[in-house]
């Protein structure tokens, strides 16, 4: 089936249930491909390498406080937050 967005002039009022149903499925599973979220059934690699991923998170975060800090001790203010 073909995907009803990509053709001209179709527009959504005249898909068909089975068309809505379509581009729905195709939208969750960009969105699943694009921003994995854990599952219960996931094997455990997938779930350490999960909390490898919010470990990062953390040390990205923490390396960003820090940049702030060592900006504010030699005296140049970040542009973004003035700070």
């Amino acid at each position: 089936m073909p995907d009803p967005r990509k053709i001209d002039g179709y527009p959504r009022q005249a898909w068909s249930g089975d068309e809505r149903a379509y581009v729905e499925h195709l939208v969750a599973h960009r969105h699943a491909a694009e921003q994995p979220e854990p599952r219960e059934d996931d094997p455990q690699t997938v779930r350490l390498l999960f909390e490898l991923l919010t470990a990062q998170r953390r040390i990205a975060a923490g390396l960003t406080e820090l940049i702030t800090a060592l900006r504010e001790a030699a005296g140049r203010p970040d542009p973004r937050t003035g700070r």
